[in-house]
């Protein structure tokens, strides 16, 4: 989303695509054998309530950079 996890925790449209991500990467994971708990996605998103505003995932700030984001390495199964 190219936003801080501030913005994108305070709009209703971005948070609820930023669960549903959530949530399907845990299915992904979890048809892969991976043990996560069901409720995996929602702890997670209460987890990003105690991180500052203003924190940024680092592949935006690697695509700020001008640098190559590790998208291939991290999403893997899930892309």
């Amino acid at each position: 989303m190219r936003q801080p996890i501030g913005a994108i925790k305070s709009n209703p449209q971005t948070r609820r695509f930023l669960l549903d991500v959530m949530r399907e990467t845990v299915t992904v994971g979890r048809a892969r054998r991976v043990a996560l708990p069901e409720d995996h996605a929602e702890m997670r998103l209460e987890f990003s309530y105690t991180l500052p505003a203003e924190m940024t995932a680092s592949m935006l700030q690697d695509l700020l950079r001008g640098n190559r984001p590790e998208l291939p390495w991290l999403n893997g199964a899930v892309a």
